[in-house]
């Protein structure tokens, strides 16, 4: 199939547009294809895995939680859902060697003294996802991904770790005191890292040779609107031979960061005032050879820095007051113009703000990792993080100072639906990790909008004759079209609510009442219009209530 069918609106009912081709994108189409589904995945640039997409720009940790250890349920989500990512992809696709003790397969945690969490919480908190990794082991063998339960957490010596600084300048950016810090804590864990370039490699693989599945690259999405007269979307795209229209059964939206604005013109956006994109930008780096088998760092928790061995003597560097250059509430879209600039062009490591951005981070890092200093920039990445359903508002790096800021937790997964919006995920991958569970989630979802496209098939065979001559009896100018559309509507507002009953007899009485109701304002207009005292207009024969059944489609 190809996408000359989506022009001639001549796909099957089960096809499914993914757009985006990132993380979440890929994976949602792999499993929507392995359901059986036709699918046809988009991106505006020309590869899985884009080089501008975050997917791209991330630090690839497979966190097992201690990056979130003060906030104990994303801990334990993160440790689940990185086994499962490690168990689906190819053991290959993991940074480093096979050696259990490779820099890449050991992550480092150091507990700064002024760590927003005392050391003896995260200490409990380590216990605790030890235990969970041993049970987890214990119940699946396969889960075993991150080395033998006994070695999953280590406690370390000052002596473990000779290359951190002893003292480490510190500002705090709230009262502009200096201080000197230093690490009290040394945990070490069994997280590891991928290779970004050979996850895109079996992503590539897989879906090129998948024959449920067209990767249709350089399309770049314009707008989304419902059709009309039955269910599905037009889908107004610019390709490189021009603009088109696409009709499509259902479509899981993995654009990321302009999710919302897409879903905003379907109107499948409820507002959320604290829903805010950070544009982040880390460094990557030569390492020098003092550096080059130390494991992967992070200075938590608060703000200070981490350094990420990606194994082939490169790193990746974020310096947390630096790399958080700004954010944007998703309600407003509004962006200063700085930021706007600065996500507008690649960055450059050599010249400019990419220049600038990189050499403050790598000169903050060396404040934890003196070798550093001597480290070269290789790349400037830009990424962005999405924090969603928030009980509080992000206010920016400030944000990081504070112990109870949402950026100390990572609860919402990003799997949308919005009432009404029937073939229609939005699937934002909220961690890298969460991307592999959050296809199976969308796709589990989109499975019983198909089922429930099906009942609507059957319900309008039922009851459309009924409602034709219904409207023919009220309005002579009856539109066959308009009826398909008052039918859909109805019926989508029915069975995607949960109190609602969608049988045929349910879906009759809501229409008639729909079309009652309609007549009753036209009559309050028309009188109000002329001055004449109201005339009650009921339609020519009685509302039936539905009768009692339990048969459902």
């Amino acid at each position: 199939m190809r996408v000359r069918d989506l022009l001639n609106n001549n796909v099957p009912e089960n096809t499914v547009l993914v757009i985006g081709a990132a993380l979440s994108g890929a994976f949602s189409a792999l499993e929507a294809a392995r359901r059986g589904w036709r699918v046809f995945l988009i991106d505006k640039e020309d590869k899985i895995i884009p080089d501008s997409s975050s997917s791209n720009n991330e630090c690839y940790k497979l966190h097992t939680g201690l990056h979130y250890a003060g906030n104990l349920k994303t801990a334990l989500a993160c440790l689940e859902d990185s086994i499962a990512y490690a168990r689906q992809i190819p053991a290959e696709c993991l940074a480093g060697t096979n050696d259990p003790n490779d820099p890449c397969r050991r992550g480092r945690h150091f507990v700064m003294s002024n760590s927003l969490f005392p050391p003896e919480e995260i200490k409990k908190v380590a216990l605790i996802l030890q235990k969970r990794y041993s049970e987890l082991v214990a119940k699946d063998p396969k889960n075993k991904v991150f080395g033998e339960p006994e070695d999953f957490i280590k406690f370390l010596s000052e002596s473990d770790y000779p290359y951190v600084a002893k003292e480490i300048p510190f500002t705090d950016t709230s009262t502009l005191r200096k201080e000197q810090i230093k690490v009290v804590l040394g945990i070490e864990t069994g997280e590891s890292q991928i290779d970004i370039n050979k996850v895109r490699g079996y992503l590539t693989r897989e879906i090129n040779s998948h024959p449920n599945i067209s990767f249709v690259p350089n399309v770049q999405v314009l707008n989304l609107s419902p059709l009309s007269d039955q269910l599905g979307y037009a889908v107004t795209v610019a390709t490189p031979t021009g603009k088109q229209i696409w009709h499509v059964p259902a479509i899981v939206n993995c654009a990321w960061q302009n999710i919302e604005s897409l879903s905003k013109q379907l109107g499948f956006y409820t507002p959320d005032e604290n829903r805010v994109i950070r544009v982040k930008v880390c460094a990557q780096v030569e390492l020098p050879p003092s550096l080059r088998s130390v494991n992967t760092c992070i200075f938590s928790i608060g703000p200070f820095a981490s350094f990420t061995n990606l194994g082939n003597g490169q790193a990746v560097l974020a310096s947390e007051l630096t790399t958080n250059v700004g954010f944007y509430r998703v309600e407003s879209g509004n962006r200063s113009f700085e930021l706007a600039e600065l996500m507008k062009t690649p960055l450059n490591p050599q010249t400019g703000r990419g220049a600038q951005l990189s050499d403050k981070i790598r000169r903050e890092c060396a404040n934890y990792l003196p070798d550093l200093a001597e480290a070269k920039i290789s790349k400037v990445m830009l990424g962005y993080v999405k924090m969603t359903h928030v009980p509080t508002s992000y206010n920016g790096s400030s944000s990081l100072c504070q112990k109870h800021s949402p950026i100390h937790q990572r609860l919402e997964r990003g799997v949308e639906v919005e009432s009404g919006a029937l073939g229609y995920i939005a699937n934002s991958g909220n961690k890298m990790t969460y991307t592999l569970r959050n296809a199976e989630a969308a796709c589990h979802i989109l499975q019983h909008h198909f089922q429930l496209r099906e009942s609507l098939k059957q319900t309008l065979s039922v009851i459309k004759p009924v409602v034709v001559e219904k409207l023919k009896k009220i309005n002579k100018k009856y539109v066959n079209h308009l009826t398909d559309t008052l039918l859909l509507n109805v019926f989508k507002r029915a069975i995607l609510s949960n109190s609602s009953d969608s049988s045929p007899e349910a879906v009759l009485h809501d229409v008639l009442s729909v079309i009652e109701k309609k007549e009753r304002m036209l009559a309050l207009i028309r009188s109000r219009c002329y001055g004449k005292k109201l005339v009650s207009l009921a339609a020519p024969d009685p509302i039936p209530a539905p009768p009692q059944t339990t048969a459902r489609l």
